[in-house]
């Protein structure tokens, strides 16, 4: 029996042999990494930037988003220097340390999207109550329960794995793992394997209590309340779901290739979904956030060209080159049209507009012009799609009218839309 002291290093076995294509993957790897340092800081820095955004759901946005630093810090610095490595070797001290870390990144993840998720159900089914129950010393409070909890009860599975006997020092993976680290020991694993089972089923159940808690009364109340409760739930909770979505799928894979064979799958497949969790979700979250949040999408505007709030947003939007308000909404108006008029729109807008023929062979007989209804305009008339839809449309040049294409005239509309609005 080797004692485990005797093992100054780990070999990681699943490393394929690249050849010179190592220094192409080192550069792939690396822009991965700082695109993710930059997307996940930017939004952290717009976070802390704007008074606007200290709320506590932009506060839990960002414990996350620093957790998704935290864990990329964890396994992209190893992996860059074991991908330009010929001897895929790790110091033993390296490799606990990163143990720790991706196992505390995967707890506070999960963790922190319960959070989130409590914190939506109190903003949708309890908005009288939310600043009442939500205060920023609870927040506070809440942020640092996460990360101590999961740190100190990480540690003590850690503690457990040090006092272990090896018999070997070859890991078959990217990157260290406790469980694999644990199955090289030839000395009693009884404790560990308890512990292992019981932080296990905390790590699950802790966060899936207030999960399906949440979810169960935001859909309740979705069901019975108006189309605006409706809205506000699907325009704050479709990035939330969709992150827990994913990063539980990459976990799971990652868990089932962990304990069973999966050697039937091919080598380079089963890379890539080891990697998946710790490399996608530290990208997904901050541009599912920063796309589906519009008042972080219009900060982050802000905080890349440098402009103060006082400042006119007119130039940056030009130079960015994107619609005003007004005119992106004229933009989907004449979209829906053209869609409808082509069969490519649902049969109830297809009904809403009328074709114009003139009674006598006038020039605007072949203009594809609408006949715009007649409309109290005082009163919601206007605002109606059956009047604004021929009303824009006629206003259209024949050029834009006339695309053959769905994509030639979203073309043709944005630069007619755009020199209208900056001309």
């Amino acid at each position: 029996m080797v004692n485990s002291s005797q093992f100054s290093y780990f070999i990681l076995t699943a490393y394929l042999d690249m050849g010179y294509l190592k220094y192409f993957y080192f550069v792939i790897v690396l822009l991965l990494y700082i695109l993710i340092v930059f997307a996940n800081a930017l939004l952290i820095v717009t976070i802390c930037m704007q008074r606007s955004l200290h709320e506590p759901m932009y506060v839990f946005l960002c414990s996350l988003l620093v957790n998704e630093l935290y864990g990329s810090a964890g396994l992209f610095p190893f992996l860059l220097l074991q991908i330009t490595s010929d001897t895929h070797t790790m110091s033993t001290s390296m490799c606990f340390l990163q143990i720790y870390c991706l196992y505390t990144y995967v707890h506070v993840e999960f963790c922190n999207l319960a959070v989130m998720s409590y914190d939506r159900y109190l903003a949708i089914c309890c908005p009288l109550h939310y600043k009442a129950r939500m205060t920023s010393n609870k927040v506070a409070l809440l942020i640092a329960v996460i990360w101590l909890y999961s740190f100190i009860k990480f540690l003590i599975t850690l503690c457990l794995n040090l006092r272990l006997t090896l018999c070997g020092n070859v890991i078959g993976r990217l990157f260290c793992h406790n469980y694999h680290v644990v199955k090289l020991a030839c000395s009693d694993t009884t404790v560990n394997n308890i512990y292992g089972l019981f932080g296990t089923v905390l790590t699950v159940l802790v966060p899936l209590i207030p999960i399906l808690f949440s979810y169960t009364k935001i859909l309740r109340v979705c069901l019975v309340g108006s189309k605006e409760t409706r809205q506000k739930a699907v325009s704050t909770c479709t990035p939330h779901i969709a992150s827990l979505i994913n990063f539980t799928f990459g976990c799971c894979f990652e868990i089932l290739q962990s304990r069973f064979n999966m050697t039937s799958f091919p080598r380079l497949l089963r890379i890539v979904l080891s990697l998946y969790f710790l490399t996608i979700q530290p990208l997904f979250n901050p541009i599912i956030y920063g796309l589906r949040l519009s008042t972080i999408r219009q900060m982050c505007r802000n905080v890349l060209v440098c402009k103060k709030k006082r400042d006119h947003i007119s130039p940056v939007l030009a130079s960015l080159h994107w619609l005003p308000v007004k005119f992106r909404i004229e933009f989907k108006i004449l979209l829906l049209t053209y869609k409808a008029l082509h069969g490519q729109a649902p049969s109830y807008l297809k009904e809403l507009i009328v074709p114009y023929y003139p009674t006598r062979t006038l020039r605007s007989l072949n203009a594809g012009l609408l006949v715009v209804p007649i409309v109290s305009k005082s009163r919601t008339g206007a605002r109606a799609f059956s009047y604004q839809a021929p009303l824009q449309w006629n206003q259209l040049p024949v050029v834009v009218r006339e695309a053959d294409t769905l994509s030639t005239f979203k073309s043709r509309l944005k630069t007619f839309l755009f020199d209208k609005a900056y001309s």
